[in-house]
């Protein structure tokens, strides 16, 4: 399942949801705080490799020491 970032238009909340595959739309979906369908959609950015990863430095984990990518 994907997991989608969304913005809710009216109450500003901001929050993760996996949705099913086979549901393509926002259809019946709701805020997880003020329960209201009107949910918009955000743009999510992607992690990107980093060959400097495993070097000390990890750019890809938030900045931090990073044993598990590479």
């Amino acid at each position: 399942m994907p997991l989608y970032e969304y913005k809710c238009k009216n109450c500003g909340a901001e929050f993760e949801l996996l949705v099913p595959t086979e549901q393509r739309d926002d259809c019946g979906l709701t805020c997880s705080k003020c329960k209201q369908p009107t949910l918009e959609r955000m743009i999510s950015v992607t992690a990107k490799s980093n060959s400097k990863c495993g070097s000390g430095t990890c750019t890809t984990c938030s900045g931090g020491t990073c044993s598990t990518c590479g």
